[in-house]
């Protein structure tokens, strides 16, 4: 009996192997977050957002009037818009235009345009489109998906695709159509997520 019970003793128990256990993977969920901690450290704008996701967004409702202007709702889309590029303040979206024109657009045009108080001229439309990476139709019109061409260039645009189709093979033209693009899309994110995580940063003082 009293050699039995030294054995059993002994033996590590299912619990007490639990407590060894515990410290090694400890260190190693450790190690696992701080090379998740180093990377974002190094590339701390590659968590930004800089494409919104658009959806249809008509003109809003007026008491007179049963619909406004299209154009009377850019400002809301231009506010909707920031806040899809997780909740980009004026500021710093004033700032992010100045690398699309060297002037850009004041944050005191900004307020005003999702105030409604005014409408953005050409300049400005422009400026606004390409930072916010939205088309023009949808920024005036709030329509989605609706850049229809014309019939005659349509047919156009069929016979030059049938004639690199009949050289290239659909299946490979397609594939590495999408390749390029895809590559494309990538670099200009990346670089748009370089100067949205400086336009973010608060101004110098002076």
């Amino acid at each position: 009996m009293t050699n039995s019970k030294k054995i059993n003793q002994d033996k590590p128990t299912k619990k007490r192997q639990q407590v060894v256990d515990t410290p090694a993977q400890g260190y190693e969920i450790g190690l696992g977050n701080e090379a998740e901690l180093a990377k974002r450290n190094a590339q701390p704008w590659a968590k930004w957002s800089v494409k919104p996701e658009l959806k249809f967004m008509p003109a809003l409702a007026d008491e007179t009037h049963a619909t406004m202007p299209p154009e009377s709702a850019i400002g809301q889309r231009i506010a909707y818009c920031r806040g899809q590029l997780d909740n980009l303040s004026v500021e710093a979206l004033a700032r992010y235009t100045k690398y699309f024109d060297p002037d850009g657009v004041s944050r005191t045009s900004i307020l005003r345009y999702e105030a409604g108080e005014t409408l953005p001229g050409a300049r400005e439309l422009r400026i606004l489109c390409d930072a916010l990476w939205v088309s023009l139709d949808w920024l005036f019109y709030g329509r989605v998906g609706s850049g229809d061409v014309a019939p005659a260039e349509r047919h156009a645009l069929d016979a030059i695709r049938d004639l690199f189709w009949s050289y290239s093979g659909k299946e490979n033209l397609i594939g590495l159509t999408n390749s390029l693009a895809a590559r494309d899309e990538a670099r200009e994110v990346e670089k748009r997520q370089k100067w949205i995580h400086e336009a973010r940063q608060p101004k110098p003082r002076e």
